[in-house]
């Protein structure tokens, strides 16, 4: 299968066109479900112990397999790459078969499971290196001189052109602008907060305005809630 996407440098910013600075402070000012307390679900098994893939069943929706994605890209993270669209086919092919030896899906599927692969791993490689940024020092999955190259290219006038540019478009053209947050729920996916809710619930499904105000507001000490982006107060 052919593989788009070469290595590129001209233009990119791994922070992409939506507001990476404040979803990444809502990340952190929220209580996010740790592995310990995420719903122990029994998956289906191929014969050699991977987990199967299926649409109508664990499939990209699921945090499972969002992280499969990101440890697939930590796992052989030997180029200072910033974004998905300067990372080498070789890089991607490479990533995707890590990918695969944790995953199984039928041959039928192959070019949906590609496809969704990159889309997540575009997500999750942006803003992991991102935070690679803000913290200063290499993380333990970049190799040998990977992030020497990764700061020696943040630091280039391409880069900070790029980056100044797209933090400006990001704010509608006006540099000074405050970008409010857009939602409440981290990273956890909506699949698995359903599977988490209906658990403590004691197996009622929360409905889809439950979820949405679950992920899109704040409830103040007063009891009322303030939603995201619109900062509407409704009374409880």
């Amino acid at each position: 299968m052919a593989r788009g996407g070469g290595r590129q440098r001209g233009g990119c910013s791994e922070r992409g066109s939506s507001s990476r600075e404040q979803e990444e402070d809502v990340d952190r000012s929220t209580t996010e479900v740790s592995e310990e307390e995420e719903e122990e679900v029994a998956v289906p098994r191929h014969t050699d112990s991977r987990m199967i893939l299926d649409p109508n069943g664990l499939w990209f929706r699921s945090q499972t397999v969002v992280r499969g994605v990101t440890n697939s890209t930590q796992e052989n993270m030997t180029h200072g790459v910033t974004c998905w669209s300067n990372a080498s086919d070789e890089d991607k092919e490479m990533w995707f078969n890590n990918f695969r030896r944790v995953f199984y899906w039928p041959a039928d599927l192959e070019r949906l499971v590609w496809q969704r692969y990159n889309d997540i791993g575009k997500k999750r490689l942006r803003d992991n290196m991102y935070k690679v940024s803000k913290r200063k020092k290499a993380p333990s999955f970049m190799k040998g001189s990977s992030y020497e190259e990764y700061t020696k290219y943040r630091n280039s006038p391409e880069f900070k052109e790029a980056s100044a540019r797209n933090k400006i478009n990001r704010k509608g053209g006006d540099k000074d602008a405050e970008v409010d947050p857009t939602h409440y729920g981290g990273s956890q996916s909506f699949h698995d907060r359903v599977v988490l809710d209906t658990k403590k619930n004691k197996g009622k499904v929360p409905t889809i305005v439950d979820l949405f105000v679950d992920t899109h507001a704040k409830k103040t000490s007063k009891g009322k809630l303030i939603f995201a982006k619109e900062k509407i107060n409704i009374i409880c």
